[in-house]
């Protein structure tokens, strides 16, 4: 298969990038774009939204105010306290008549100063009717001042305005003038025709406009549910169809409603105006986006022939420097960026070249000066060793004198008893063999002693398979007297177990730890001191568990246990080195692990708590 020519893989590259970033600029402005007309179309409904509340709510406020005026009009200029005081009901009722003519209103009502209807036209009340406990006659009557609210007859809202009648400044009625919030008046109200306008009544519609069709609304256009989440949040609008139309809603509650009662407003805006902007923005962007389209691309083409071979240069002289030539150099005389880089090229050529030459220089000694630190590093290593094992050696001499002593003690006795008999004349023959057979028993134990003692400090390096177990009970020998003089107990769980490594360095790791064991319990001075011992397989390992009953290790320091010079003891009692060069046999010389925890458990039916040091190593 034919490759591509440089220059079209340079094109062709180019051409999808220049697609992809208009793809995903053309997305994210359409996106913003929408996002923008969705917020301005948002802010100019709820714009129109709240004007067309305000101008109910004001419209409302002003039949309110007028009203109040024609009330006291009707108090001041037609003598209403005389016809009340006189019970003149007949020129009353024809006063009324009069007023609620002149005043356009649709109800007009008469009270006496106990909330009676004693006059009345328009209404649903009739005359005797008590009107006492609702709020306007009760707030009016106590406030002293006139008041408008909103309460509901004849399956309608109507808005009724109060004004006092007082005589000597006493209470002797009032005047209710009510106009109805019907269909009628709402169509009068609205601001546009994108607009439509109900009042509802708990659940049901009291009035409205027409909402897409050619009669007023009839009931709720949605559930009733749905309508009081949006009277929770004046801020939240919800978009429903009714009768093939699409709204966005929105709802508030009535103020100045008799709280008796409940009423509420519902907005509604048409959606097809705003399907309209947003499919026309969708459009342009689209055009827009295609002529940008079509210009990057001829732009493209025309920088592409002026580059390429620039480009081109630059690769050859790429590949030559690839194959290890740096004789080569870029020459590009075109005043832009590539002149720069080509220079910018010729330079790090030049510092390549020099580097490689100080590299070749540096190399040269490379190897003497990791000859040299690796001769230091093995000699610390070395004296770290040395310097452990001189310690253990320290230890080995103690452990040698707890040994000896009984044994020396019990060849002192016989030899001293029987030079006594001899120069008493009391020997005899059965006594001295007895004598003598308990000498050569001690001498034994001294040469086994000794034995234990010597393959401890061998120096053979090889690496051999060995009975962990053996191992251990050799070890353990030598400290057996030192631990039943301090009354330390052992208890041992020891399987028979080979691996591969160095058992002389085996030997010094289980010295070690069990001589920090019992250092730790005689320090603590309990009455009862116990070490566990364990020797078993796990999968493919031999594990090696050494605890106690000391405590444990404090948690500020449990982590650091294995560093160089690192020790709790007193300066003349440790060096701080003898964990760490176990940790440095096991893991490096017999590629094994070791590690510490603080554990607690039962014994005997006694909870006790101490270090478990664990060492795993691998199966032969």
């Amino acid at each position: 298969m034919t490759k591509l020519p440089f220059y079209k893989r340079i094109v062709f590259k180019v051409f999808i990038a220049v697609t992809v970033v208009l793809g995903l600029s053309f997305s994210i402005s359409y996106a913003v774009t929408i996002k923008y007309t969705n917020n301005i179309i948002n802010k100019n409904i709820s714009r129109e939204f709240t004007n067309a509340l305000n101008v109910t709510e004001n419209f409302i406020k002003f039949i309110g105010q007028t009203t109040k005026i024609w009330a006291k009009h009707a108090i001041i200029d037609n003598d209403l306290k005389e016809k009340m005081i006189k019970k003149d009901y007949k020129n009353l009722d024809k006063l009324l008549k009069i007023e609620k003519i002149a005043m356009s209103a649709d109800s007009i009502i008469l009270l006496n100063h106990n909330g009676k209807i004693i006059s009345q036209l328009g209404s649903n009340y009739q005359v005797g009717d008590s009107l006492g406990l609702q709020d306007i006659v009760k707030q009016t009557f106590i406030s002293k001042i006139p008041l408008t609210k909103i309460t509901r007859e004849r399956e309608s809202f109507i808005i009724y305005s109060s004004s006092l009648i007082q005589r000597n400044n006493k209470n002797i009625g009032m005047v209710l003038i009510g106009y109805f919030i019907n269909d009628t008046f709402l169509r009068n109200i609205k601001v546009n025709n994108n607009i439509e306008i109900a009042f509802v009544g708990n659940s049901a519609i009291m009035s409205s406009t027409k909402w897409g069709s050619n009669k007023e609304l009839g009931n709720l256009p949605m559930k009733y549910l749905r309508y009081q989440s949006l009277l929770k949040d004046p801020n939240n609008y919800q978009k429903i169809s009714y009768l093939g139309n699409d709204f966005i809603v929105s709802a508030r509650k009535l103020k100045n409603i008799d709280s008796s009662i409940s009423g509420s407003i519902l907005i509604g805006h048409y959606t097809k105006d705003i399907d309209f902007i947003k499919n026309s923005i969708l459009y342009e962007t689209f055009i827009i986006f295609s002529s940008i389209f079509i210009i990057s691309l001829l732009i493209l083409f025309y920088l592409s022939k002026k580059v390429i071979k620039s480009i081109n240069v630059l690769k050859n002289s790429t590949l030559k420097i690839a194959s290890g030539d740096l004789s080569g150099r870029v020459n590009i005389n075109t005043n832009d960026e590539l002149e720069i880089l080509a220079q910018n090229f010729n330079k790090m050529v030049d510092s390549v070249e020099l580097k490689n030459k100080q590299l070749e220089d540096y190399t040269i000694h490379l190897e003497d000066e990791v000859e040299k630190r690796t001769q230091e590093l093995i000699k610390k290593e070395k004296a770290l060793f040395q310097q452990s094992k001189m310690a253990s050696m320290g230890e080995m001499l103690e452990n040698i004198a707890h040994q000896w002593r009984q044994p020396l003690s019990v060849i002192s006795t016989a030899a001293t008893g029987m030079k006594l008999q001899k120069e008493f004349g009391v020997s005899n023959e059965k006594d001295e063999i007895k004598s003598l057979t308990s000498i050569n028993n001690s001498a034994q134990y001294l040469s086994k002693t000794i034995d234990d003692f010597r393959d401890f400090f061998k120096s053979d390096k090889k690496k051999i398979i060995f009975n962990l177990k053996n191992i251990y009970n050799n070890s353990f020998n030598i400290l057996d007297s030192k631990f039943k003089n301090k009354d330390i107990e052992i208890i041992q769980n020891l399987q028979d177990v080979n691996v591969f490594g160095f058992d002389g360095e085996m030997s010094q790791v289980i010295i070690n730890l069990l001589n920090n064991a019992s250092d730790v319990l005689l320090n603590n001075k309990k009455e009862k001191m116990y070490i566990f011992v364990n020797i078993y397989k796990d999968k493919n390992n031999a594990v090696l568990e050494i605890k106690d009953s000391g405590g444990g290790v404090p948690k500020d320091i449990i982590d650091k246990v294995f560093e160089p010079y690192f020790t709790t003891k007193h300066k003349a009692q440790g060096t701080g080195i003898g964990l760490y060069m176990c940790k440095e046999m096991i893991t490096k010389h017999m590629k094994g692990t070791i590690k510490v925890e603080n554990i607690e458990y039962k014994y005997n039916n006694e909870n006790h708590k101490g270090a478990c040091f664990k060492i795993k190593l691998p199966l032969t």
